[in-house]
């Protein structure tokens, strides 16, 4: 409990209830390097439109700032709800969710957690 106490100053504490669920909670913990190099890439492609980098990271950081909150807001609900409510049928979210489906993106997230999980349980 005192464990907990403490870790709760830093954040929200998940307890698990097992060890396999710890390993794959901390597998989720690692893509910080992949979510950075996703809003790189947003940067670098802005760039692209003729967007000072400065003006580009500025932007991005605080619109993923803002999806942060929306995100923590949502509790302990799953994402399938914000994901629904953040698109317009036909929108341009639309459009950008479909082509990363699509293209599998998600799938390739899901392998590369697996691929954790497996290097983890070796």
């Amino acid at each position: 409990e005192q464990v907990e106490e403490f870790l709760s100053l830093f954040g929200d504490v998940v307890k698990v209830d097992s060890m396999e669920q710890f390993i794959s909670m901390q597998a989720s913990s690692c893509f910080m390097a992949p979510f950075y190099q996703a809003l790189e890439s947003i940067t670098t492609w802005l760039e692209g439109e003729n967007i000072k980098r400065e003006k580009a990271s500025l932007f991005v950081g605080s619109l993923v700032n803002a999806f942060a909150v929306d995100a923590k807001l949502q509790g302990g609900n799953g994402f399938a709800n914000i994901t629904a409510e953040s698109q317009t049928p036909g929108g341009m979210n639309e459009q950008a969710l479909k082509s990363l489906q699509n293209d599998k993106a998600f799938e390739a997230l899901q392998n590369a957690l697996t691929g954790l999980v497996q290097r983890v349980k070796k």
